[in-house]
């Protein structure tokens, strides 16, 4: 994202990166896409007001499992940044960056933490073998507050798909 301040002008950029977790089972599988991987947030002026991003990255989340023994699974997928927007020494704050959507409406805007949150869970509920496959879409929002200073601010937010 490009921050402009008194005709200074900075960018703001958003990584994105994909964990997988494997579960017990006979054959757990789990897989996790993302796109885009790096997604430019703009040009902006540090006015304190909330920006909005939304449908800017697609999640697809696939998982299976054969098992005997446990029934009632769930492909969970969860959410994290590794910490705020930085440049050099100076940064945005987290609680600067919200996320909502992921195709789940009872879920509110929400401040990123750099721990797991759950956003979406599908139920997988085969005795021996069940399977799931799901798109969803996330939002951002971001405010950049009064006297950021001019520069590139970047973070990286992690999604993690675990079949639990």
């Amino acid at each position: 994202m490009n921050i402009t301040d008194q005709n200074i002008t900075n960018q703001t950029n958003v990584s994105m990166a994909a964990a997988q977790a494997q579960a017990n089972g006979i054959s757990p599988q789990v897989s996790i896409s993302i796109t885009p991987t790096t997604l430019n947030l703009g040009t902006r002026i540090a006015d304190g007001l909330d920006y909005s991003y939304l449908n800017r990255t697609q999640i697809t989340v696939t998982g299976s499992d054969w098992d005997i023994l446990v029934v009632n699974e769930n492909l969970n997928l969860y959410v994290r940044s590794e910490g705020p927007f930085v440049n050099g020494s100076n940064n945005i704050l987290l609680n600067n960056f919200r996320y909502d959507g992921f195709s789940n409406s009872s879920l509110p805007k929400t401040v990123f933490a750099t721990s797991n949150s759950k956003v979406k869970s599908w139920h997988l509920y085969g005795f021996l073998y069940d399977s799931v496959s799901d798109t969803v879409y996330s939002n951002y929002y971001l405010t950049i507050p009064l006297r950021t200073s001019p520069g590139t601010y970047t973070t990286t937010v992690y999604y993690t798909a675990m079949l639990e």
